[in-house]
């Protein structure tokens, strides 16, 4: 459910407004939290969409053009830095142009991996700014600026059996996503296609976990027509419990519960660690215009 007209909303990501709020918020807290990996990963891949290279993600000159080619070619002790610019889940060589079920997954086979935005083509780590270079991840597939036809899930977090392949490795707090915004994801279709269109976070069943660390990542008017417009964590039976630290989540919306997150804990465990986050203009139909705890519902 939308915000009704008379809702106070923030000035909305495209104007240049919208703009300057979220990285003055992003700038503040990167530089009240980011910290440089603890250990550097076995290989570093390389993401630029401008990039005219081998397109192989071996260097900044060589870089895969889409995050999806990177995100195949990642294994759990990998890490992917991310040039700025806007990218596609529908982008790359094993996805369908304009499917809506395409999002960034990461499962648990990979768990450990960590994905880097903010970067300048050529940067290193140390020169690293999100605020500075935003990176998007945009569920406006068809980019044609409205959200009826856009991904359902911008990214997939898959360490159960919820949604996707059923996956018995799970996934922790090695595994994280730092210094992007999430934009634009609509789960508005049937089945666990109507959670979480930022990010769905799947640990369901017996013995799954998805847990990762999402870090300065900006959550930005993303919707679901039933639960988590921006976050779903689905510990149904298992356990979801991520690790969210200097956040922003602005004007997400879900039609009934979490218009920012969705904690649904039935017969689980969902207890996220929510560190130094603004959550400001989300709205949801019935509970939780910003957070929604669930252990069942009667």
């Amino acid at each position: 459910m939308r915000p009704s007209p008379s809702t106070p909303r923030p000035a909305p990501l495209g104007t240049s407004a919208g703009w300057l709020r979220l990285c003055a918020l992003l700038c503040a807290l990167v530089l009240a939290g980011a910290t440089a990996p603890a250990a550097r990963g076995q290989a570093t891949i390389y993401v630029d969409q401008a990039a005219t290279g081998a397109n192989d993600g071996s260097l900044w000159a060589d870089a895969y053009t889409s995050l999806q080619d990177a995100l195949d070619a990642a294994s759990g002790s990998d890490e992917i830095y991310i040039a700025q610019g806007t990218y596609y889940p529908d982008e790359g060589q094993t996805v369908t142009d304009d499917d809506r079920s395409a999002s960034f997954t990461v499962t648990g086979a990979q768990n450990g991996l960590e994905i880097y935005g903010g970067f300048e083509a050529g940067d290193a780590f140390a020169d690293r700014s999100p605020a500075d270079h935003p990176v998007l991840l945009s569920g406006d597939i068809d980019q044609d600026n409205t959200s009826a036809n856009n991904s359902y899930h911008v990214v997939v977090m898959d360490g159960g059996d919820g949604i996707g392949d059923d996956v018995d490795a799970n996934i922790t707090n090695a595994t994280e996503l730092n210094g992007v915004t999430i934009t634009g994801g609509n789960a508005n279709g049937s089945g666990e296609d109507v959670n979480g269109g930022g990010v769905y976070c799947d640990g369901n069943s017996s013995g799954n976990k998805c847990s990762p660390t999402l870090t300065n990542v900006v959550f930005s008017e993303n919707e679901a027509s039933s639960s988590g417009g921006a976050v779903y964590n689905n510990g149904n039976a298992g356990t979801s419990s991520p690790r969210i630290a200097n956040a922003v989540f602005s004007g997400n919306s879900a039609g009934l519960f979490g218009g920012a997150i969705s904690n649904d804990a039935e017969s689980g465990t969902s207890s996220p660690a929510i560190i130094n986050s603004t959550f400001s203009g989300n709205s949801s139909g019935s509970f939780g215009g910003a957070i929604d705890n669930n252990a069942g519902r009667g």
